[in-house]
């Protein structure tokens, strides 16, 4: 069977909500977001899915997020991959998407927006996928209030602590480019893979990124 990779149907949110919601419920190192949230990204194309036979593999979401006036931020997470098939590439392939399309539709390098993505303290599934694979290095440590983030792990003083990983211009760029130059529809076990994107693919990405890259006073 081939793996899509694509928008989230808005007539589907519902069903991609439950997915998320359904994942987050098992885990309390992933934010729960609530059914307005999750139905406002896919009406907006911020959700993407990873489908196989009808079924939902893997979920991500890019967010803008402008909640504190002196800190607002992309933020590219919501990264969740059915545990029977991990370790096929479905978790980096469904990122490097979500971050391929958030750059050519939403433009955030030409107004130097930051884009970043927030990992639980003590959760270490995706952080090689998202330092090392996608190339978001280390940024800094953080910590929130338990209360404000309902339902994340918290320690034992009600705070929840976590680290940021953040888009770095030009190295997290030229990872992306290398890597849409040399998809060949295939994952990491040989299975085969589409990437359905609204009309946009990964040739038109590619063109775009280069031209990022080559011409860095446009950004």
């Amino acid at each position: 069977m081939t793996v899509v990779f694509a928008h989230a149907d808005p007539a589907e949110a519902r069903e991609v909500f439950q997915w998320h919601r359904g994942f987050a419920g098992a885990n309390d190192m992933l934010f729960p977001r609530s059914w307005n949230q999750y139905e406002q990204l896919a009406n907006d194309g911020r959700v993407f899915t990873a489908k196989e036979d009808g079924e939902y593999l893997g979920l991500c979401y890019y967010n803008w997020d402008e909640d504190d006036e002196d800190d607002k931020f992309w933020e590219l997470g919501g990264l969740m991959v059915a545990t029977n098939t991990r370790g096929r590439s479905i978790g980096i392939t469904l990122m490097r998407v979500t971050l391929a399309q958030l750059l050519f539709d939403e433009e955030p390098l030409s107004r130097h927006e930051a884009i970043i993505s927030h990992v639980h303290s003590q959760n270490d599934n995706p952080r090689r996928v998202i330092e090392t694979h996608l190339g978001f290095p280390h940024q800094r440590q953080i910590e929130i209030p338990g209360a404000v983030v309902p339902g994340l792990r918290q320690d034992e003083d009600g705070m929840v602590r976590g680290d940021v990983f953040a888009f770095a211009y030009p190295y997290t760029l030229e990872k992306l480019l290398v890597w849409c130059e040399t998809w060949d529809g295939r994952l990491r076990d040989g299975s085969p893979a589409e990437i359905q994107i609204f009309g946009d693919g990964i040739e038109i990405w590619a063109a775009a990124f280069r031209q990022m890259l080559a011409d860095p006073m446009g950004i």
